[in-house]
């Protein structure tokens, strides 16, 4: 087969050069689709061989014929002799060029064109298959697998490879005639994955050009819409538009990468940093096509949002989901570490400081693990200094740490200040700023005092009052030095912890189906009035304010069963969006909450046991931040599960069961699993659930069971789940604005004591001095902070420039996967029709009957391409659509006429056709007689060129005779995957049965 499409495109070639170049004035070459292959160990020398070897049987075997030397390359011929010497065949597997078709062939492309997708590591191996010789054995060599199905992200791979051609082919001129990603996913229309993957590749394009002077011409995205990806069906999806195969229209809509390619096409420069939105189409307004639910609404059930995060990441494969992804965090990005007053002061009841919960609860026995408690913990009330040149040695920008206040309050209300509180932290602020870091105040971090739990705290409306007094005074003693503020901490912990289960301070598990409601109720009462007053009062002199809020990502156990997608919605709305919901969307709690609870309720033969904001008090809650701050740790996999309704209970409000995530690393505590594409997917659900808020993550780290300072696992979890987080920013436009490891220091752990230890920094707790000690992780920490993310290898650093003047910019589609029309106005049949309708062959037995029915919508197909800015549109002519059985004895009008079309309504808008005239889909009649295994079909492709030449090549200045012949011999004619289906040999297909038609 692929000597035959040899000599075909060398006789196309010289037809054209002889008859019609001196009219026509256009160029002739050929298609060539290459993976780079990099040795696996690129020192030992049978690794270079054997990935030479392996280009030379995927690109040389075509390019050497036709750039080089006429002839296969010689390790091609001496491989697969030597094998034919091994199994004892006595003729050439290989055939043979004479020396008059080596001159024919020698030199017959005036351009190298070139597809490239992907990169794969090589390994040399000994071969030799009890079967037989194939032609993949031929190569000695294979391919570790890297990542989903065959296409991984490798942009360094085609820098290399364009090197490669310009090395070994004379330094051709070289245009990217296809090169692209899919997506699994059937509506992405935001397609980040592409946009980036198009960022990075032609990145490397640049690079070649500019410093290693690669003579690139040109670049062509495929593709232009989505359409038929051959075996695969319409599973997977290249397209810049996105293509409704459902809808018999085939409505097309621009994706992301559309409006981001618009913007190459249209000025030739490439940008390293995106500045503002990303371009759109004068007509479509993507972003808002993207984000077309108002954020303000009420979430839907199930949230919109939940369920664009589940389509866009579940189905990615392990190994694509887990890339380490190298870049750096945007210019002003916050770096920060934080504490909490409880966990790290001691001084329990130093310099007249109040009585909290937690002082309570911890000293009540059985409540905390070893009977231990806060009341020394790290000492931090009397070591101020020490740990500032802590915070100061990890160089972090941010500090973040609560205040307990009681030690400001002792009683919860402005009756008496404790001045000797008030003083600890204007030392400590003093001592931040003095070193250059900013403090991060949480007002409320769960240590309510005493005198107000003895009054029922958070379930006694007044606490709202009595938080916006404390809140105020803080912020009128502190603000003029504070400019970030978090009035809570967590509220879900305090709510179901504390008055649900009570294994929280303050111990109250008596009503978990009502306490926690009326606490969460006053918690969000409460912030918003002291937002309100901050707002009235203070913003405008100081800065901004907002709550931290936490949960766990919820993964659908089964993404395609929809009660597990509705549970992990609801486990995600009844744990984060209890509090975020009334904040940033409506004031109100979430509709599948109230739904929830109500109907629970009604069973239970109550009215609902969730209270009911008034419109006023909605009024005043909605809009109550300036940012989102969220604590992420892990991760749980959600399903649906019946819960019982007696006796009411919050938790089992929502219906849902909660499992660990398969194969991730069990942490400390024993909630912790280590599932770091937890955080990527937390992080674009809040971007899109509540409107792409300004983001910070306020806590995320990770514990350990024993006193060490060699934490490896701490640092392979910050590595890990920051990289997920940097994935959110650069990847999927998420606003992030900073991160904070907790914790600065080991402390106590709450009902766990000091057990857990989460510190980047060791405590001795048997030391009354407490010495701090400097982990693995500290310095790692550090370092992050210090290369703002993770540098990119010299390698991968980007470039900013102008493509050269001229350079072209296109796109590309072929006939059997866009047109449809099958058997349209006289069209014969091509062997993928044959092919698709045979039972089998192609997933879910799809077929290109009607693909994208572009044989129907010239004028559609034209105006996505003028919307693009290209200047040049490459497509192919279906041969049987010109010559329904191959040859010349019929030529179809229909067809003829619908290729005039598209040729001039291109020209109309200033876009150059370049027109491809094998894309795979031969005639079925010549495929009966042996299609390219018959040498006569080098003959018939003559005349179908010939007739091509002659028609359009008044319009038409660039032409390609074949794309990526290696697809149509392996795949068609050696393993049989694809069209013609022929698999009876691999080894023998190329010469014995070419032969066999040759001599009968």
């Amino acid at each position: 087969a692929a000597h035959s499409i040899i000599k075909s495109h060398a006789q196309a070639y010289h037809i054209y050069n002889n008859t019609y170049r001196e009219s026509q004035k256009g160029q002739i070459g050929i298609t060539l689709n290459t993976n780079w292959v990099e040795p696996m160990t690129t020192t030992d020398l049978d690794h270079i061989e054997a990935s030479q070897r392996s280009l030379a049987f995927s690109t040389g075997w075509f390019a050497e014929p036709i750039f080089n030397s006429g002839d296969y390359p010689d390790v091609m011929i001496w491989n697969v002799g030597n094998r034919s010497e091994y199994y004892n065949i006595t003729y050439d597997r290989l055939p043979k060029f004479t020396e008059e078709e080596k001159e024919l062939n020698k030199g017959t492309s005036d351009f190298f064109g070139l597809n490239h997708y992907t990169s794969n590591l090589i390994v040399p191996c000994s071969y030799y298959p009890e079967e037989g010789p194939t032609y993949d054995s031929d190569q000695v060599s294979i391919w570790p697998p890297s990542a989903s199905s065959w296409l991984y992200q490798v942009p360094w791979g085609i820098r290399k490879l364009l090197i490669w051609i310009k090395r070994t082919y004379g330094d051709p001129v070289i245009y990217i005639t296809e090169n692209g990603i899919s997506e699994h996913f059937s509506d992405g229309l935001d397609d980040d994955i592409r946009v980036n993957y198009y960022k990075n590749y032609i990145d490397e394009v640049l690079k070649a050009i500019k410093e290693d002077d690669v003579n690139v011409k040109g670049y062509t995205a495929w593709s232009l819409m989505d359409n038929f990806e051959w075996a695969e069906g319409y599973s997977e999806r290249f397209g810049l538009h996105w293509v409704n195969f459902t809808d018999p229209e085939r409505t097309r809509i621009p994706k992301k990468s559309a409006s981001y390619y618009r913007s190459l096409a249209g000025s030739g420069t490439y940008h390293t940093k995106r500045k503002g939105k990303i371009l759109t189409y004068d007509t479509i307004d993507l972003e808002a096509a993207i984000r077309a639910t108002d954020f303000r609404l009420a979430s839907q059930i199930p949230s919109a949002a939940s369920v664009s995060v589940w389509q866009k990441f579940s189905t990615t494969v392990a190994r694509e989901r887990d890339d380490f992804h190298y870049g750096n965090f945007p210019e002003g990005f916050k770096w920060s570490v934080s504490t909490s007053a409880y966990q790290i002061e001691g001084g329990w009841n130093a310099d007249g400081k109040g009585e909290s919960i937690w002082d309570t609860f911890s000293h009540t026995p059985g409540k905390i693990a070893n009977n231990e408690t806060g009341d020394v913990a790290c000492d931090s009330y009397h070591k101020v200094k020490e740990d500032v040149n802590l915070v100061k040695m990890l160089g972090v920008q941010q500090y973040r740490f609560s205040i307990s206040w009681s030690r400001i309050f002792p009683d919860g209300t402005t009756s008496y200040v404790n001045q000797a509180g008030v003083d600890y932290y204007n030392s400590l602020i003093d001592s931040l700023l003095k070193i250059g870091v900013e403090p991060v105040v949480t007002l409320y971090h769960w240590d309510l005092p005493q005198a107000l739990e003895d009054i029922g705290g958070l379930l006694n409306e007044t606490v709202v009052d009595r938080f916006n007094e404390y809140a105020d005074f803080c912020f009128k003693t502190f603000g003029n030095r504070i400019k970030f503020w978090i009035t809570f901490n967590e509220p879900y912990v305090i709510t179901w912890l504390g008055y649900g289960i009570g294994v929280f301070a303050p111990g109250i598990n008596s009503s978990p189906g009502e306490a926690p409601y009326q606490a969460a109720h006053n918690i969000i009462k409460a912030h918003a009035k002291a937002y309100r007053t901050y707002e009235k009062f203070y913003k405008g002199k100081q800065g901004g304010i907002g709550m931290t809020m936490s949960t766990e990502w919820a993964e659908p156990k089964d993404p395609n069963n929809p009660s597990d997608v509705e549970a992990a919605d609801r486990f995600l709305q009844s744990i984060l969006g209890w509090f975020a919901h009334p904040i940033f969307k409506n004031g109100d709690y979430p509709e599948v909450v109230k739904k929830q609870v109500n109907e629970r309720s009604q069973l239970q033969g109550t009215q609902s046991r969730l209270p009911v904001f008034t419109d006023a008090e909605k009024v005043e809650i909605a809009g109550t931040a300036d940012f989102f701050a969220i604590n992420g740790y892990t991760s749980r996999l959600v399903t649906y599960q019946d819960k019982s309704t007696w006796p009411p209970s919050y938790e089992n409000d929502r219906d849902t069961h909660e499992e660990p995530i398969p194969g991730a690393i069990q942490a400390t505590p024993d909630w912790l699993q280590i599932v770091p594409w937890g955080m990527r997917r937390l992080l674009n659900w809040l971007d899109r659930e509540y409107g792409h808020p300004t983001i910070y993550i306020t806590e995320n780290g990770v514990g350990t069971s024993d006193a060490t300072v060699d934490d490896q696992i701490r640092v392979n979890f910050y590595k890990a789940y920051i990289n997920e987080a940097l994935k959110a920013q650069q990847l999927d436009g998420v606003d992030l604005r900073g991160y904070t490891a907790w914790s600065l220091m080991d402390n106590f752990e709450w009902n766990s004591g000091y057990g857990p230890r989460f510190g980047l920094f060791e405590v001795d707790f048997n030391d009354a001095m407490r010495p701090r000690t400097p982990k693995r992780s500290s310095i790692y920490y550090n370092q992050l902070i210090r290369n703002n993310g993770f540098p990119l290898l010299q390698r991968d650093e980007r470039i900013t420039g102008d493509f050269p003047l001229n350079f072209i910019w296109a796109t590309a589609t072929s006939s059997y996967q866009i047109e449809g029309g099958w058997n349209a106005d006289g069209k014969g049949e091509s062997i993928w029709d044959t092919f698709s309708h045979t039972p089998g062959k192609i997933a879910n037995n799809e077929t290109g009957d009607v693909a994208c029915d572009s044989y129907h919508k010239v004028k559609e197909d034209v105006n996505l391409i003028k919307m693009l800015g290209v200047q040049q549109y490459r497509f192919s002519i279906s041969w049987s659509r010109i010559f329904p059985d191959g040859t010349t004895s019929y030529v179809n009008q229909g067809g003829v006429d619908y290729y005039n079309s598209l040729i001039d309504s291109l020209l109309k808008i200033g876009v150059e056709p370049v027109v491809t005239l094998y894309h795979w889909d031969l005639p079925q009649a010549l495929e009966d007689i042996g299609g390219l295994l018959n040498e006569t079909v080098v003959d018939r492709f003559n005349e179908y060129t010939d007739f091509c030449f002659k028609t359009f090549g008044n319009r038409v200045k660039f032409w390609i005779t074949f794309n990526e012949p290696y697809v149509i011999t392996w795949l068609g004619y050696g393993i049989g995957v694809f069209a013609p289906g022929i698999n009876i040999h691999p080894g023998l297909v190329c010469s014995s049965y070419f032969q066999k038609w040759r001599l009968s």
